[in-house]
């Protein structure tokens, strides 16, 4: 829980606030972190139930919970 992770997942909540639904590798270059550790954030945030996933592996993107 350190500031520049709660920081990153803003990010990624807001651009998928803009953005209907978005890939995960999207993200990552979007917000400029590797892809391994965009990817840890996504699921921290899917968790927390602010995102959902869609899709299965390669085709998965996620979206802002409605």
């Amino acid at each position: 829980g350190d500031k520049s992770a709660i920081n990153f997942k803003e990010k990624i909540v807001e651009y998928l606030a803009e953005h209907e639904e978005a890939r995960s590798r999207e993200i990552a270059d979007v917000i400029g972190l590797k892809i391994s550790r965009t990817k840890d954030y996504i699921t921290e945030l899917v968790e927390e139930g602010k995102i959902v996933s869609n899709g299965a592996n390669k085709n998965r993107t996620y979206s802002l919970k409605k």
